[in-house]
């Protein structure tokens, strides 16, 4: 392999991140490969027509591949011998220009036969090296400050999800920069949540991050590193093939609802659960619990509790607190009524409980019907012709005209329909979910929802005796109940469904809701 040949099979072997514009990077298997003893060898034989003495040769092997790379790809392999000769090795780099044109290292060293190069060469080096510098991830949850001139070892980039604080892009992490990652050999696809709106979210979430790292539970989000590059503010995650719980739900829509399949289900709720009170017992509140942010895994077969950014720490371990809360959760829908019930007061960890609570009745109106009885269900609880910008306040629980907040009429019509649901009469577990949800979970008063380790108590009884008692899950029919009326399409889809008597909301009232807010 001549100098030339060389060149191009790493020219061939540079990736690409698209993230950040577009920077270029080498694998470092590629500089292990390709940098060797006899390609160094053959290279400055075909060029000098002489051979280095093998101290040299076994020096750049050892020490200066990467320096050695910089200089094949600006055609300047010959000036390894003087750069040798003032002991230039990886460690040193990246480099910077220092005065009379003498690149220096971080710590200082300067090496004075760049004082001899063109320019142009110089200039070439100091923008090349950085395809030698992606970093390689020892650890999981590993912080790095890189140079904005230096790519993020992550390609095949693409915009996924837009949020006005954050971007969520697809991408592949080669495991080669990676050597905590568990699959060998294979390319892992991650996702990348670059932060649009300065370092203070930022580093609110990877504080929260990094406590729940040290958690390791199975159905909270770990994530693998994040990065800062310049104003760029990124968290990168394992990539959920899967989808969230809300898209599961309308993939799986026309599966069997079997006994297997109920249990399966009880048991991701069972470890989210569990999830929520280990988060809880950290004093870190979710505070956006909603199907979108519960991701599901399919190589594990795991939904995996996620996007903690609006989550708070509490330093305090009190179950309600004295000081009020700044925080706010970000999806209407799902939001507990102590937004409304106490507007200036402190939320706690039981605000999670009602969003957990929202959750497990949309599950079993999907388990017992189907993906659109929860759509359905969503658009019962709003006014008659409400704009679709405020369709995301289907609120769990209505305020009444003279301030009084209760549990939304609907909800209570839909659980009451549920309970005298032919396959939830009597000793079910569907009919135990029920009554978790009713009686522990969505509850006005803070004081009286269940704490997150007392819903895992009661949760994981009802899953134990459905895995080992099928026939409990729920009761056989042979025909399929009606639909309740306020989980039925409307006839006419310009009208929402009416509401029951004496409990009508007006579109005035979905205003002072709002100012409630």
């Amino acid at each position: 392999m001549n100098g030339e040949e060389l060149y191009d099979r790493l020219s061939k072997s540079l990736v690409e991140c698209s993230l950040r514009s577009s920077r270029k990077f080498f694998l470092p298997d590629v500089i292990d490969d390709e940098i060797t003893t006899k390609n160094v060898k053959v290279a400055a034989l075909s060029r000098f027509q002489r051979i280095f003495q093998k101290e040299f040769d076994d020096k750049i092997v050892q020490q200066s591949k990467k320096v050695f790379a910089i200089l094949v790809m600006i055609e300047k392999p010959d000036a390894i011998k003087a750069l040798l000769a003032e002991e230039l090795n990886d460690s040193h780099l990246p480099l910077a220009t220092g005065s009379d044109n003498i690149l220096v290292s971080a710590n200082g060293k300067a090496f004075l036969s760049f004082q001899l190069w063109k320019s142009k060469s110089r200039d070439e080096f100091l923008e090349k090296q950085w395809w030698v510098q992606a970093p390689v991830l020892k650890t999981s949850g590993q912080h790095i400050v890189l140079d904005p001139k230096c790519a993020m070892p992550i390609t095949d980039c693409k915009s996924v999800h837009f949020q006005p604080d954050c971007i969520v892009h697809q991408g592949v992490l080669h495991t080669s920069r990676h050597q905590a990652l568990t699959t060998t050999g294979t390319d892992t696809k991650v996702a990348i949540k670059e932060f649009l709106r300065g370092s203070v979210p930022f580093r609110k979430e990877i504080k929260i991050l990094d406590r729940i790292l040290n958690i390791h539970h199975p159905h909270l989000i770990q994530h693998i590193c994040s990065f800062v590059a310049g104003d760029g503010h990124y968290v990168v995650f394992p990539w959920a093939g899967g989808g969230n719980l809300r898209e599961y739900w309308e993939k799986q829509d026309h599966a069997d609802r079997t006994a297997d399949l109920f249990v399966w289900h009880l048991q991701q709720l069972l470890g989210d659960a569990d999830a929520l009170r280990a988060l809880h017992e950290i004093n870190c509140r979710h505070g956006d619990l909603k199907p979108e942010n519960i991701l599901h895994f399919d190589d594990k077969n795991n939904f995996v509790i996620a996007d903690v950014g609006v989550s708070s720490i509490h330093m305090n371990a009190t179950m309600g607190r004295s000081v009020p809360t700044a925080s706010k959760a970000t999806t209407p829908s799902y939001e507990a009524p102590d937004v409304v019930t106490g507007i200036d007061s402190p939320r706690s960890r039981l605000y999670d409980i009602w969003s957990l609570g929202c959750i497990f009745l949309e599950f079993l109106v999907w388990f017992l019907f189907d993906h659109n009885s929860i759509d359905v269900f969503s658009g019962s609880r709003l006014p008659p012709n409400t704009p679709k910008q405020f369709a995301s306040w289907s609120y769990f629980y209505y305020k009444q005209e003279k301030g009084e907040v209760i549990v939304h009429p609907v909800v209570s019509e839909v659980i009451a329909a549920l309970r005298s649901d032919p396959r939830c009469e009597g000793d079910t577990a569907l009919g135990a979910v029920l009554d978790l949800i009713s009686e522990a979970l969505l509850r006005i008063e803070v004081k009286e929802r269940h704490a997150a380790d007392q819903v895992v108590v009661k949760l994981r009884t009802i899953y134990e005796r459905a895995k080992s008692e099928p026939s409990y899950c729920f009761n056989a029919v042979e025909v399929l109940p009606i639909k309740p009326i306020w989980l039925q399409s409307p006839k006419k889809p310009v009208v929402h469904q009416a509401k029951p008597r004496d409990s009508m909301i007006t579109e005035e009232s979905l205003v002072q809701l709002n100012d409630g807010v």
